[in-house]
């Protein structure tokens, strides 16, 4: 399991800075028990991030929600102020995405609207299952983050 070096795990990072933006915080992958935290399984195991992406929009209206922030838990550098900042520029038509050079839109630092359910259903029944190919395809609002935040952190090594 990786630490950060002020000893929070990646997950209880994401976590922390979710809650400094959002009222509902949930995880996808593995159900973890967290007071503060709801649990999102994949309607259907082993299908990739798109299916996270799908389960949580679907999660959200059942809920009764009109959007959807989806945040990485490897990317230490994204901060609760990045993350205002989708939301201040979210639109509830089309899906707000973090973008890092050259404009290409990230899906996992994204906003979903609820609204997109049926598209982001046939992105999951096409055989890709790639949530950028179905971006490059149609209108998303675009919010230019730092490129450190970006930073994709797997292994020890890349930690250090």
């Amino acid at each position: 399991m990786l630490v950060l070096p002020s000893g929070l795990t990646f997950l209880d990072h994401a976590i922390e800075r979710l809650h400094n933006v959002v009222n509902l915080v949930a995880t996808s992958g593995r159900a973890i028990e967290r007071e503060s935290v709801a649990f999102i399984p994949d309607l259907e195991a082993s299908m990739g991030p798109a299916m996270a992406v799908y389960s949580a929009v679907f999660y959200a209206e059942q809920c009764g929600r009109n959007l959807v922030l989806i945040t990485p838990v490897d990317m230490p550098d994204l901060t609760a102020d990045h993350l205002r900042q989708l939301i201040d520029a979210a639109d509830t038509h089309q899906p707000t995405c973090a973008t890092f050079d050259e404009g290409v839109p990230h899906p996992l630092v994204a906003i979903y609207p609820v609204s997109l359910k049926s598209e982001l259903e046939r992105v999951v029944a096409s055989p890709r299952r790639s949530l950028r190919a179905w971006l490059s395809t149609r209108s998303f609002t675009a919010v230019s983050l730092p490129s450190l935040a970006l930073r994709n952190i797997n292994t020890p090594d890349q930690l250090s």
